[in-house]
Parts: structure tokens; C-alpha cells; sequence
């Protein structure tokens, strides 16, 4: 199908299908849920069914904003739909946390449009397109803390994600991007490479997770690692409608576990 109009195509309210991937506590031989990861797909039958392609367009239009609202509400919409939800996760560019001053206010009116308490949200911040105010950024982050969001650094290590962003975002979760996860049970250079940002998160108060875990040896060797934090399809596929049934539920929203203001 060739679009005429992408832009418009995309922007089309049932242009869009959220799907979600299972994210578990690991640290156990049978992993328990712990959050699921809202992911977007573009129309059906286009290129833009891809991911990859769907966002590297947004982002030549630097159109980050609209679709990042667009994505999340999407996402918090569908996801309302879904009994028993655990952590819900959603993409967020950083591009758009440092110039969307009204982002927290957007989130904290879905949220009470949906249902879905804010304490139960973490923003997964991307930074395929770079930011330049921190300031600006800090800002928003900390509007998005004062209702209970977290946050967390997504594809560690990977593209422009670097270390300014757990500098200046002070993350609740570090996710590590599977480039390096993919066959760690074979490289003992990806597992020191793993050890160093297990103990970056542990230094720094961050949970980690492994993203892409696709081979049960990986997985064992992230377990021996010592990360507890784990997502891919050895574990979960994406799925519009998840059953939760099936899985063990790790605690996650004890006392202990609500999110605090930090400092920068």
C-alpha cells in the first residue's frame, strides 16, 4: 500500500496497535511479572507496521511530540482494557520530556481518563534523537516523580543512549539494550560489559533489566551476572491481549517500593 499522505496516515486515530511485552524478576527458576512494556505498531499492510521504520520517520519529521502523546494515550487506553495489569511502561523520546513542558499534565489526565493509577507508569525514556536543555528535562522529570511516575533509561549502551541521560534523568531502571545481551553465555566481554552496569544500578540506585533474552544459556548467564531484571522472547512475545493468568506476580507497589522525589 502506497501512502500519499504518511504523516496524516499515521496521525489517524486507528492508525495505531499497542501491543505489550511481559518484563519479569528473573532471580528466580520460574521468572515472576513485573511490568509490561507498551509497544507501538504503525498501519497494517505499510512499511510503517515496523517499529523501526514508523519511529525513524517521526523522527526525520521531528513530529516526536504529537506521536508520543499519541502512543502513550494509545497505550493507557488499551492497557485500561486489560484486567490484572502489573507496571505499564511506555516509550517516551527524551526530545520530547526536555520541549513538551505539559507532558506530566498529559500523562496525569490520561491516567485519570483511564483509570490507571500513575504510581503503576514508568516513562522509558529513548534517545535516538539527542536533547540539549538538561534543565528542561530535569524539570519535566521531576513533575512527572510528584505523581508517582517512574523512569527509566531504555537501550543502554546502544545508539546515542549514553550515561549524560542517567546523569541527568537519575533513572529508577536501567534497561540494557540486547546488543549486548545476545549471546553474553558466549562473551565474556558482554558479561563484564553487563557486571559494570549491574553495578552502575546498584551504585546508583537503578533496577537493571536485560532486554532480548532470547537464548535460555543468556538468560542463566544474566542470572549468574546477578541482574534480576529480564524481558525478551525466550520469556514473552509482544501480544495485543495478554493474559496474565499464567504468570507468578512479583510485588510492586509496597511502600517501600513508591517512588521518591530525587535530587540532582
Amino acid at each position: 500500500m502506497f501512502l500519499m499522505d504518511p504523516m496524516q496516515e499515521l496521525l489517524a486515530p486507528s492508525a495505531l496497535t499497542t501491543v505489550f511485552q511481559p518484563i519479569f524478576d528473573i532471580s528466580q527458576e520460574r521468572p515472576a511479572l513485573v511490568a509490561v512494556e507498551a509497544l507501538t505498531r504503525g498501519p497494517q499492510g505499510t512499511h510503517f507496521e515496523s517499529a523501526s521504520v514508523l519511529f525513524e520517520y517521526i523522527r526525520l519529521k521531528h513530529a516526536e511530540i504529537i506521536a508520543d502523546r499519541l502512543c502513550v494515550a494509545a497505550a493507557f487506553r488499551r492497557a485500561a482494557e486489560i484486567p490484572g495489569l502489573p507496571l505499564l511502561s511506555v516509550n517516551v523520546h527524551a526530545t520530547t520530556i526536555e520541549r513538551d513542558s505539559g507532558f506530566a499534565s498529559f500523562i496525569e489526565e490520561i491516567a485519570e481518563e483511564t483509570g490507571i493509577d500513575p504510581r503503576r507508569v514508568i516513562v522509558e525514556i529513548v534517545e535516538q534523537s539527542s536533547y540539549w536543555n538538561e534543565e528542561r528535562l530535569r524539570a519535566t522529570l521531576s513533575e512527572l516523580r510528584a505523581i508517582g511516575v517512574r523512569i527509566a533509561v531504555d537501550d543502554l549502551g546502544f545508539g546515542n543512549g549514553n550515561y549524560r541521560l542517567i546523569l541527568d534523568a537519575r533513572p529508577d531502571y536501567l534497561k540494557i539494550d540486547r546488543h549486548f545481551v545476545d549471546g553474553c553465555a558466549r562473551d565474556s566481554y558482554r558479561r563484564s560489559l553487563l557486571k559494570s552496569i549491574l553495578q552502575l544500578g546498584l551504585d546508583c540506585g537503578a533496577k537493571v533489566v536485560a532486554e532480548g533474552i532470547e537464548r535460555l544459556d543468556d538468560l542463566r548467564a544474566i542470572r549468574d551476572v546477578g541482574i534480576t531484571g529480564g524481558q525478551g522472547y525466550l520469556l514473552g512475545h509482544p501480544t495485543a491481549s495478554p493474559s496474565f493468568a499464567k504468570y507468578d506476580f512479583a510485588p510492586c507497589l509496597e511502600e517501600s517500593e513508591l517512588v521518591a522525589e530525587r535530587s540532582y
